[in-house]
Order: C-alpha cells, then structure tokens, then sequence
C-alpha cells in the first residue's frame, strides 16, 4: 500500500504502525511531532497508530534557533 509522508509518496507493508515507519525510514522520534490526514497523533500512540493507504502523513521536527 502506499502512503505519503511529508508530500512523498512512500510504499510501505499493510499494517504498519507509525513507530514501525519511522524504523523503516531511519527517523529518530525525538524532538518529533506526527499529523496523520491533519489530526495530531499522540506520541503515545505511534505504536498502536495503524496505517491505511493512502494517509497523508506530516512528521515535524522541532528546531531550536533565534
């Protein structure tokens, strides 16, 4: 199936939690803040977050600066 992740279209497994993509992709999650089809997702529920196809996935990081 596949699903977009920040504007990119990415083909993942069935069944693929939101932790597990991050794994998949290499992304640390910390400082990270996940939207799945504009909703937030609790950081406490990536692991139990199931994908569906075509999910339009926004990760955001959190950068410090002045």
């Amino acid at each position: 199936m596949k699903v977009f992740v920040n504007q990119e279209e990415k083909s993942i497994n069935d069944s693929l939690s939101l932790l597990k993509l991050l794994e998949s992709m290499g992304v640390k999650p910390i400082g990270l803040a996940i939207a799945v089809n504009q909703s937030v997702i609790p950081k406490d529920s990536w692991d139990s977050f199931t994908l569906k196809d075509n999910d339009d996935v926004m990760l955001v990081r959190a950068t410090q600066g002045g």
